[in-house]
């Protein structure tokens, strides 16, 4: 997204507060954390939905094919029974005479909608509107076409709004009660890797000479795996050495595993001020059939000259997985490099 132009915060939404909610008091937001309502008329939604559910709903092969966003459609009729979705989308055009797009255009004062025109505005943020803990966000273009451009151009940074707010949420969860301070420390002394660690994961299997170590937890199945390398003369990080690293490691697991190449990705990535790669797709055991979805961090410090892989997996056949993948994510991303303060 080129410029925070692009995103407004709403104040001027109690008229639909008042049109649909019918008193003061809002409800807590409700739905799971992985589902989308999207608010947007029929023809509209003809026109763009292919381009909603690229830049909303990707999909991750587990190997069935499931959305980080799960879909939820509604048209104007609609609104009384999603409002108190966690997390709405709501689209219109301004030249559009369909219900939901004249609603929008009433939201809008003639200076916003000049500015929807010049394209210095697209989408509209509004935290808790018709439910606690919501995120809401309204997106408005001149017309269809335009929709689809701003889509097409804008639409990974948008996700990504409803993407930390999920984060936030799912990590509230994790860590609200009887987190295991006590095993984060142990990990910590013996590992040198800082990670908080929610309530019944336990550890199934220590090499502290090889600086690596396995947590588990059921039900269903996921494993945390960590590793910190020893000092290194420069950063080694790169696909050939993050896919030997880690297959090499594989095979020393109780069950050995393997990756399926048809559904490996690369991705460079940046966390915690760290360089790195992750590698991602699908594991599958050496020996009778099994598998699921995996990630794989390894991240360089160059203040220590070393390496830390953090690797999550799931295992849930016949059902969904990527909630639980999400949550491995989560627990990933609460890393901390080593010198740093822990922000716990």
């Amino acid at each position: 997204m080129k410029s925070s132009r692009f995103i407004c915060a709403l104040s001027f939404l109690s008229i639909i507060s008042v049109a649909f909610s019918g008193c003061d008091f809002k409800p807590k937001a409700i739905g799971n954390d992985n589902e989308l309502a999207i608010l947007v008329d029929a023809d509209v939604r003809e026109a763009a939905e292919g381009h909603l559910l690229a830049a909303f709903c990707p999909i991750v092969d587990t190997p069935q094919p499931e959305h980080r966003f799960i879909p939820v459609w509604g048209d104007f009729e609609a609104i009384s029974r999603l409002q108190t979705y966690r997390f709405i989308l709501l689209v219109g055009t301004l030249d559009g005479k369909d219900k939901l797009s004249g609603l929008v255009q009433q939201m809008l004062s003639d200076e916003i909608i000049a500015g929807v025109r010049r394209g210095d505005y697209f989408v509209f943020q509004k935290k808790s509107e018709w439910a606690r803990d919501q995120l809401l966000l309204i997106l408005v273009a001149e017309n269809r076409q335009q929709l689809i451009a701003r889509l097409e151009n804008d639409g990974q940074d948008l996700y990504q709004l409803f993407v930390d707010e999920r984060n936030q949420v799912i990590h509230d969860q994790l860590f609200h009660s009887y987190e295991q301070k006590s095993i984060a420390a142990e990990i910590q002394e013996n590992y040198g890797i800082k990670l908080r660690i929610p309530h019944d994961y336990m550890i199934v299997r220590e090499e502290p000479e090889e600086g690596w170590l396995r947590l588990k937890r059921t039900p269903p199945t996921r494993w945390l795996t960590l590793w910190r390398s020893e000092i290194l003369e420069s950063d080694p990080v790169d696909s050939s050495w993050a896919l030997a690293t880690w297959s090499e490691m594989a095979d020393k697991f109780a069950d050995p595993v393997r990756l399926n190449s048809d559904y490996l990705h690369f991705e460079a990535v940046t966390m915690k001020g760290l360089n790195g790669l992750t590698l991602s797709g699908l594991w599958e055991t050496v020996g009778p059939q099994g598998g699921g979805p995996f990630f794989c961090h390894f991240l360089y410090n160059p203040a220590e000259k070393r390496v830390y892989m953090l690797e999550g997996e799931v295992y849930n056949p016949g059902a969904d997985k990527e909630p639980y993948l999400k949550q491995l994510e989560v627990i990933v991303a609460t890393f901390i490099p080593a010198g740093e303060q822990t922000g716990y």
